[in-house]
């Protein structure tokens, strides 16, 4: 076993708080943090994405909360008509699926179509490019008859 010699030692004190259940050190979350001190902005001292984010959030809370509620309604009202708790969630569930599948047509999930739509997207991308090329030559061929491009002549 090689000795390494040239890291400083660690003195036990430095750890002790770490190591043993000394709680005399260790400070509470309220020490640590206190909303009294906290300086808050008010709504008219934040800036106009700060005021931004915050509604943001603040309708995302609201949004949660509206869906949660909803959730909780729809599950007591299973709940009556299901044995359980477990067989509500397992019908409200199967309700969600049924919602999902009926909101997506068939002739979407079908393979036949998407390879189809890609083949149409393919070929119009290659009409653009032949398109572009077009042009360019166009353009070459306009440059030569007239004005002929700066790279040409040499100096």
């Amino acid at each position: 076993m090689k000795i390494i010699t040239n890291v400083p030692a660690v003195r036990l004190e430095e750890i002790s708080n770490y190591v043993t259940d000394n709680k005399t050190n260790t400070k509470s979350a309220h020490e640590i943090f206190s909303s009294k001190d906290a300086e808050f902005k008010t709504r008219d001292e934040l800036t106009r994405e700060e005021r931004k984010t915050s509604h943001k959030n603040w309708k995302r809370n609201v949004r949660n909360k509206l869906r949660e509620k909803a959730k909780n309604q729809k599950l007591n009202s299973l709940s009556k008509v299901a044995d359980s708790k477990f067989e509500a969630k397992l019908m409200m569930k199967r309700e969600n699926d049924k919602n999902l599948k009926a909101n997506v047509k068939n002739s979407e999930l079908k393979s036949s179509k998407f390879f189809s739509n890609l083949q149409t997207i393919a070929s119009n991308d290659t009409e653009k490019k032949k398109m572009k090329g077009e042009k360019r030559n166009r353009i070459d061929n306009e440059n030569e008859v007239g004005l002929k491009k700066a790279k040409n002549y040499k100096i």
